[in-house]
């Protein structure tokens, strides 16, 4: 069948390269509508490296996939990573095993061929990334960005959440909800403070790449207050078949995108969340926000003001704001005044209690988890205490001093090691690798080994 093909299933549309594929989402009148998430997903893209120097480990790929199932890895730009997902799941407790069960594995299979998992969201050494230029979605960076594609590379750890919801037209209200919460889950998730081995100001600087190099930025196109689903969908044929302007299915709106074909709307807004706990308690948060949101949807009600705004100028200031300082910054609310993050989260924590619980993930759990974030501060400000335990002074803070690239190597052994542990059913089970060197492993680096 070709693309001339007339086929008169609306559902039905053509993508170039995949053919013809199906629209999963459906029309339903609102008042006929019942809130209800179907199910629930996620991907994990990990960072392989090799021990100690953390040095990229391009091979890991290959050798990966010769071991797992090929439906639960994914291709990324770089070489060295490996997105591992669930299978969709109808509650929180459910994708939790599924996903302590994918990394578990994980942490075996690398120790396996010695190497280590970083579980940060943005390459935080020196090492440029070896690109996957086999695939295609690579070609088309590189075509559309130059040598800037190389960049996008580094920026590689993240969750993603896909969230199965039935109605198209209830897919696009939570997306506008999404577009604006998107600072306050940065605030809560932000794991990427280093860059070429120094701080760098920033405690997402994952959400500063996806701004220079990803569609324009970090900010999905708000749709168009008013937009139906039928219109939503036509559109979105149309620009895939435009392969110009869209290259490569679904990459408008990268951030947050409705997957026609899978029925879901993806929320790839979360920074690399390495810790067990704060997986669950902010899959839940984000179960229960768009839970929150369909109602509103069903109800015909505007979302609350505190989650933010979707204009497009404050929205960028609202995340540059939380990619900078995380809880400590301000964002502007739906009415464009001014609030503080930290505010923003206490409201948006509040408003999610009132959803209906998970049985296999206690409200009380998932606050106490959140709370400790809010007071503690999100994993890139751990990691920025522990950079500072390691360098307490540097004699030239803009440009950094060889010091800071082996505090910053420190971090990476220490989160790694974390990671690697909690993922053992038995901490003692934690080996160390066969190849740990001796000596200086480069102009002005300490040695790593005692």
């Amino acid at each position: 069948m070709s693309e001339e093909t007339e086929v008169q299933d609306p559902n039905r549309y053509w993508h170039p390269k995949q053919g013809w594929l199906t629209s999963h989402f459906k029309i339903i009148p609102r008042e006929e509508y019942q809130p209800t998430i179907e199910r629930l997903g996620t991907e994990t893209e990990l960072m392989f490296r090799k021990p100690y120097s953390f040095a990229e480990a391009p091979e890991a790929r290959e050798i990966f996939k010769e071991d797992w199932e090929e439906k639960s890895i994914s291709h990324e730009a770089a070489a060295s990573v490996i997105e591992l997902m669930t299978f969709p799941q109808p509650n929180v407790g459910a994708l939790a095993q599924n996903q302590y069960v994918l990394m578990s594995k994980a942490v075996a299979w690398a120790e396996a061929h010695d190497l280590r998992i970083l579980p940060v969201a943005c390459e935080p050494l020196h090492y440029s990334m070896q690109p996957d230029w086999d695939w295609y979605y690579m070609k088309n960076l590189v075509e559309k960005y130059g040598a800037g594609a190389q960049r996008i590379c580094g920026m590689t750890g993240s969750v993603q959440l896909n969230l199965q919801i039935e109605s198209g037209d209830a897919a696009l209200f939570c997306h506008e909800g999404w577009t604006r919460a998107m600072p306050i889950m940065i605030a809560l998730s932000a794991s990427s403070p280093f860059h070429q081995g120094l701080p760098t100001g920033l405690l997402s600087f994952r959400t500063l790449v996806r701004g220079l190099y990803l569609n324009g930025g970090p900010v999905p196109e708000p749709i168009p207050a008013g937009t139906t689903w039928a219109e939503y969908h036509e559109m979105s044929k149309k620009l895939m078949k435009m392969q110009e302007v869209c290259k490569a299915p679904f990459d408008h709106n990268l951030p947050l995108r409705l997957r026609l074909d899978r029925g879901c709307l993806e929320v790839g807004i979360m920074d690399m969340i390495a810790d067990h706990g704060q997986y669950r308690a902010l899959i839940d948060l984000c179960r229960r926000l768009t839970w929150q949101m369909l109602v509103c949807y069903k109800e015909g009600r505007q979302l609350p003001a505190f989650l933010g705004t979707s204009y497009n100028r404050a929205l960028r200031h609202n995340l540059k704001r939380s990619a900078m300082h995380g809880r400590n910054g301000t964002m502007h609310d739906a009415n464009l005044d001014i609030l503080s993050i930290r505010q923003a989260i206490e409201s948006t924590i509040t408003w999610a209690a009132q959803a209906p619980a998970d049985p296999t993930q206690g409200w009380s759990e998932t606050e106490k988890v959140l709370a400790h974030i809010l007071e503690n501060g999100n994993s890139a400000e751990q990691m920025m205490q522990s950079f500072r335990g390691y360098h307490p002074y540097c004699p030239d803070p803009m440009r950094g001093c060889p010091n800071c690239k082996d505090a910053v190597r420190s971090v990476c052994e220490e989160v790694s090691r974390l990671f690697h542990i909690q993922y053992h059913a038995d901490a003692q089970e934690f080996r160390e690798p066969c190849n740990k060197p001796s000596v200086s492993t480069g102009a002005g680096d300490q040695a790593v080994a005692e």
